[in-house]
C-alpha cells in the first residue's frame, strides 16, 4: 500500500490509502513519462519526519541514495517511510532506503493493500504497519525472511486475532513464532 495524492500540503491530511506495491525501478519506470523534468523520476517514498517534539510531522519525497526532495503537485504513488530524520546523513538515510526495497521486493503482490508504512529507524529490524482483514496491525519483520514471516502471519490471522486479546503489535522476527507485543 502507499499513499496516493495529488499533491499540495493541505492534501496530505487527504491521502487515499491505496496503491500497489512496485519496486523502485517499476516506480521509475511507471512515472518517467509524466515526470521527465521532476524530482519524482528518482524518488522512491514518502519520507515522514517528526517536526521537533511537536508530535507534528511533515512529508517530503526521498530518492534511492537518500536525498531529502521537495514535494511537487502532481499526482503519483508511494509508499510511505518512517524512521528517518533531516538530521541524517544522506548515507544513513540510504541505508534505509535499501532496506524498505528489499523488504518491498521481497513482499511483492503477497502484500497488496495491506502494507501502509514502512519503519526502518533500525534496517536490521523493520517494522510495517498493515490493515489485515480490517485491523491495524503493526508486524516487526526484522531483517530477512519478511515474505514468508508475512504469509505465516496472515495464514494464521484469525486465530492468532481470537488469541491476542485486543494486541495489534506483533513480533515475527524468529521464523517459527508469532509473539504479542504488549
Amino acid at each position: 500500500m502507499a499513499i496516493s495524492m495529488a499533491l499540495s500540503l493541505n492534501d496530505f491530511g487527504k491521502a487515499v490509502v491505496a496503491a500497489e506495491l512496485v519496486s523502485a525501478d517499476e516506480l521509475r519506470a511507471l512515472f518517467a513519462s509524466a515526470t521527465a523534468n521532476s524530482p519524482v523520476s528518482d524518488s522512491v517514498a514518502f519520507a515522514k519526519l517528526q517536526i521537533g517534539v511537536s508530535g507534528k510531522f511533515r512529508y517530503l519525497l526521498i530518492d534511492g541514495q537518500g536525498v531529502l526532495l521537495g514535494v511537487p503537485r502532481q499526482r503519483f504513488d508511494f509508499p510511505v517511510l518512517t524512521g528517518l530524520t533531516e538530521e541524517q546523513t544522506e548515507a544513513d538515510r540510504h541505508t534505509r532506503v535499501v532496506a524498505m526495497q528489499q523488504l518491498l521486493r521481497q513482499l511483492g503482490t503477497g502484500a497488496n493493500g495491506m502494507v501502509a508504512e514502512i519503519n526502518a529507524a533500525s534496517p536490521q529490524d523493520l517494522r510495517v504497519a498493515a490493515k489485515i482483514g480490517g485491523h491495524h496491525v503493526e508486524l516487526w519483520l526484522g531483517d530477512r525472511n519478511y515474505l514468508a514471516r508475512f504469509q505465516n502471519f496472515n495464514n494464521h490471522f484469525d486465530e492468532i486475532l481470537r488469541q491476542a486479546d485486543g494486541a495489534s503489535v506483533f513480533d515475527l522476527r524468529l521464523d517459527d513464532r508469532i509473539m504479542t507485543v504488549r
